[in-house]
């Protein structure tokens, strides 16, 4: 039952967590703890003001301590960080444990002050943002478990019997302040609970976002943006993968293509215009990626193309793009650059491999040299194994 209760809690406050108004950014840790110390002097006020209304004979010292329980979460509502966590928690959590026996000591244990102290177990959590070393913060973390409850126990079980109470309240008196050190208490801890959670769920999707990017940055060229040789051939698996793509596609076209007498540009314009022709080419290419056309930088001035369709078709496509590169201009300063592009294109079928496809279209793409540049070669069927 426990187990269970716990559990829906857990999804209480993740669902609370998930709404962007429960909290619109995520709060500074510094803010969050300014936060719930200025929450607990405005409760230490209101339980000083309630006190006060009974006209408790008591003893200086006992509204000394609520002044400087109320003065401190004061001050740690404007100056708390992460810095001086360990030093502020610990003199707060020492303040609620003598606010909380001092109130017991005068009405009795039902002024549900020392409810506190459960919350504040939670907030110790803090000290993992801390600089101190883990070893250190699970020590931390320990003790004030042990202070917390054992100080509850203390105060709510067995100091009325040690301490007779000054004045025992009456019901009515009793009601408000079991309802607001019962709700403070609460929201304390449920405000911690979703900054915790919510704290997690953006710490979750940054790293998801930055591993996303480290994937995208380790797949893709970091010049031209397409695919590298490694992403293309993770691409090219999981296509096969797809059972949509092995019974529509079962055979289809891989195409290599050259840029033309790449070396003469690097060599007389230099390598930015060499970089300005590739992600012209890349752009032009990238511009007609689709579902059934996927483009990829295979190494240097070579660029492979994937085709999901039959041979005719690449090869109309392959020549289309060779004749819009043929008539590109491209500027440079106050030059005008124009490329050509040879391309070698090789039918292929789901069960051979990326690599062998490649070998097979660049064999046609050496004819395509031998026959002059800026053409479209097809490889010879004859050379496809099944």
């Amino acid at each position: 039952m426990i187990k269970a209760a716990l559990k829906n809690l857990q999804t209480w406050v993740l669902s609370l967590c998930e709404r962007r108004s429960a909290l619109p950014a995520a709060l500074h840790v510094d803010k969050q703890l300014r936060l719930i110390y200025g929450g607990t002097a405005v409760i230490g006020l209101a339980n000083l003001v309630l006190l006060m209304s009974l006209g408790l004979q008591v003893r200086v010292f006992f509204y000394f301590a609520y002044a400087a329980h109320i003065g401190f979460y004061t001050y740690a509502a404007f100056k708390a960080s992460v810095k001086n966590f360990v030093s502020f928690y610990m003199i707060g959590l020492a303040l609620i444990i003598v606010q909380s026996a001092l109130t017991a000591h005068a009405i009795g244990d039902d002024c549900a002050v020392q409810l506190y102290l459960m919350s504040m177990i939670l907030v110790s959590n803090y000290v993992y943002a801390t600089d101190h070393s883990r070893a250190f913060c699970h020590a931390f973390m320990v003790g004030a478990c042990f202070i917390g409850v054992g100080s509850y126990l203390v105060i709510d079980e067995f100091l009325e019997y040690i301490l007779k109470p000054h004045r025992m309240i009456s019901n009515v008196t009793e009601i408000f302040f079991t309802i607001i050190n019962a709700l403070g208490s609460f929201s304390l801890f449920v405000f911690a609970c979703t900054v915790f959670a919510h704290s997690f769920q953006l710490e979750f999707e940054r790293l998801n976002k930055l591993n996303s990017g480290l994937h995208s940055a380790a797949n893709h060229d970091g010049l031209t943006g397409l695919y590298n040789r490694t992403g293309f051939k993770e691409k090219f698996q999981e296509l096969k993968l797809d059972r949509h793509f092995m019974q529509e596609h079962a055979e289809y076209c891989t195409a290599i293509c050259d840029i033309d007498f790449f070396k003469r540009i690097n060599d007389s314009y230099g390598h930015e215009a060499g970089d300005l022709v590739l992600t012209s080419v890349s752009r032009f290419l990238l511009s007609y990626t689709n579902e059934h056309l996927y483009v990829c930088r295979w190494g240097g001035e070579e660029f492979v193309i994937l085709l999901l369709a039959k041979k005719e078709t690449a090869a109309a496509v392959c020549e289309e793009f060779r004749k819009q590169i043929s008539d590109m201009v491209i500027p440079f300063y106050n030059k005008e650059l124009r490329i050509t592009m040879s391309f070698g294109l090789a039918q292929s079928h789901v069960q051979e491999s990326l690599d062998s496809a490649v070998r097979r279209a660049d064999k046609a793409l050496y004819t395509a040299k031998a026959g002059g540049r800026n053409r479209v070669c097809c490889a010879l069927d004859a050379e496809l194994k099944v």
